[in-house]
């Protein structure tokens, strides 16, 4: 467990590397060092251009949008009608803890809307059996599993605890199928809940798994319609978006590469 517990800590380490941020502020700093240290100004005044341009297009929002579009219109919305199938299946997508009392919740999170979309499948008799995957995200200490959180928000509103199955141990979308694949040996055709742009990634690993799966893009970050002027003004929205495409388009090539698509 410790081992995997350092690797999880150097993937998410790696992950910060991926975030626009951080490559905006090295162009800051870097301009800052080179000029006033080394006296190099044409190139401190390349960096701080760079900066700013990265700043700028990565921040505004159909620099987010024309990332983000192809994996959200990958699956179209889901149409389970007519269908039943062995179990829902909802990645969580984080916790929070409350700083008063310390307890978690997934008020807030992407764990919230996710799960909402699967308790109403399996209220609507989609499947028998509702799975909620996921571990603890905290990389640098002990934290509650985040399934377990979820778990505990579905039977306060009305799944019966019977018809909830937990996998607390998964930490990354590979261990998220893996880890239900041996909570359900035997299972086939499932529903797979998680945002929209996750999807593509997620619901290939399921498949490697040997799932039939069908997939239920549940949340999305971009919308349809024409863009008004504040669209071109960079934002912390904006920036949050390239991160997300970011990071799916970098998993899955990594994926792809060690053989789990």
């Amino acid at each position: 467990m410790k081992g995997d517990s350092s690797v999880y800590v150097l993937y998410k380490l790696l992950q910060v590397l991926l975030w626009p941020e951080l490559w905006i502020l090295a162009c800051f700093v870097g301009s800052w060092v080179v000029s006033y240290s080394t006296r190099r100004y044409a190139l401190g005044r390349w960096l701080l251009f760079v900066g700013i341009l990265l700043f700028y297009i990565l921040g505004i929002t159909p620099t987010g949008v024309a990332l983000l579009r192809p994996l959200e219109l990958r699956y179209a919305p889901f149409d389970g009608q007519g269908h039943s199938y062995d179990a829902v299946v909802v990645l969580s997508g984080g916790i929070r803890g409350e700083p008063q009392t310390g307890t978690t919740t997934i008020l807030g999170t992407h764990s919230l809307d996710r799960l909402v979309c699967g308790m109403r499948l399996v209220r609507n008799g989609a499947a028998p059996i509702l799975v909620v995957s996921g571990g603890a995200g905290h990389p640098f200490g002990p934290a509650k599993p985040e399934a377990d959180t979820m778990r505990e928000f579905a039977i306060e509103f009305g799944i019966p605890p019977s018809a909830i199955l937990t996998e607390g141990r998964s930490r990354t979308t590979v261990g998220n199928a893996v880890e239900v694949r041996r909570l359900l040996p035997n299972t086939r055709r499932i529903v797979l809940v998680t945002d929209a742009s996750h999807l593509p990634r997620s619901a290939a690993v399921f498949r490697k798994q040997g799932f039939d799966v069908a997939p239920y893009p549940c949340t999305y970050l971009t919308a349809a319609g024409s863009w008004d002027p504040f669209d071109f003004l960079p934002c912390s929205d904006g920036l949050a978006r390239v991160n997300i495409a970011i990071h799916e388009y970098v998993g899955m090539a990594a994926y792809w590469a060690m053989g789990y698509l």
